[in-house]
């Protein structure tokens, strides 16, 4: 049976916000926080890359693992008419002591004999989000919205094969409101989503076991994501 995870949590952050920033053009206001966090588990449950017969993934305890980083966030705008926001959040994800537990063709187990320090899976060390929003002209609001992610590893072993590689997705966003006398607003709105229409993975799971001649044969299954897709919708304000 699992047991019970225990998480010790320090935190620091800064923030900083100035209204006005004349040296950018009038009405320019700006903001960046920065947070600093370091949690430390003891019997942390993670995912093992493994799904049940009814497609849940498995989870199992590892005795010591640490979370670490820090996220850092800015947003400036000028004059209501044009904005950028950021995010970046930068960690380092271990399990301490790791091994290795694959099973043979009998289903016996089979452990690393060296424990060793390796990635929590699902645990990108690098993710980033950033929106460029303007308005170009009146009631109409134009974005721009790119998202990154770093490799990430099915598994806890850290294995280049049975991970998901690193993606960069770019969307982009209209609106427009309509005022009309007989109600506050009228907004019609368009999502490109991927609109440079890349082809990538965003989750997925890996089984592996040692074969007869000792060699380790390791099987990944991915879910691809849509490539350009739209999303229209009109929203009514009373």
């Amino acid at each position: 049976p699992a047991q019970a995870e225990r998480m010790d949590d320090w935190e620091g952050g800064y923030r900083f916000t100035r209204a006005d920033l004349s040296f950018l053009g009038p009405n320019t206001a700006a903001r960046v926080e920065a947070n600093g966090f370091y949690m430390s588990y003891r019997n942390q449950l993670v995912n093992t890359g493994q799904l049940n017969d009814v497609g849940t993934a498995l989870r199992t305890n590892v005795a010591r693992s640490y979370r670490r980083g820090v996220e850092l966030t800015g947003f400036v705008s000028a004059n209501d008419k044009i904005s950028l926001s950021s995010t970046l959040t930068l960690s380092q994800n271990r399990i301490q002591g790791y091994r290795d537990i694959t099973y043979d063709a009998d289903f016996n187990p089979v452990v690393s004999a060296e424990a060793r320090t390796t990635t929590i899976s699902y645990s990108p060390s690098a993710v980033s989000a950033h929106t460029l929003e303007g308005q170009p002209l009146h009631g109409l609001r134009l974005a721009l919205l790119y998202k990154t992610v770093s490799r990430q590893y099915l598994d806890n072993s850290a294995s280049d094969n049975r991970s998901i590689a690193a993606y960069q997705v770019l969307d982009l966003r209209l609106r427009y409101a309509l005022h009309p006398k007989f109600m506050k607003e009228i907004e019609l709105a368009l999502l490109v989503s991927n609109l440079l229409n890349r082809e990538y993975v965003a989750n997925g799971y890996t089984y592996g076991y040692v074969g007869a001649s000792g060699r380790q044969e390791t099987f990944n299954w991915y879910f691809p994501q849509a490539t350009r897709n739209f999303l229209a919708s009109v929203n009514l304000r009373f």
